[in-house]
């Protein structure tokens, strides 16, 4: 099984399975707006755990630890993105 979890492999299989949680969100008609009872919740939530999985197995292929990964990224948007700049002060 293995042979199918290159780190290309498991790329390209999350930005397809990411595609899929956002065609549940794509307006079937172009007149009406989408709600939030235009997509089945169990649905997506099955896709999202399509996309969270792929996202642990690339992860862990390639040897990133998810979790300081992102702490790391919310720090670098904190820097970039100063709530005391931003237009709405909290």
């Amino acid at each position: 099984m293995d042979q199918f979890h290159s780190p290309k492999n498991l790329a390209m299989n999350l930005q397809v399975e990411a595609a899929e949680v956002a065609e549940h969100f794509c307006v079937v008609n172009r007149r009406t707006k989408p709600s939030a009872n235009s997509y089945s919740k169990q649905n997506v939530a099955d896709e999202l755990g399509d996309v969270y999985l792929n996202l642990l197995l690339l992860s862990e292929k390639i040897g990133v630890d998810l979790i300081a990964a992102c702490l790391q990224k919310i720090e670098k948007i904190k820097q970039k993105y100063p709530v005391a700049l931003s237009k709405r002060k909290q």
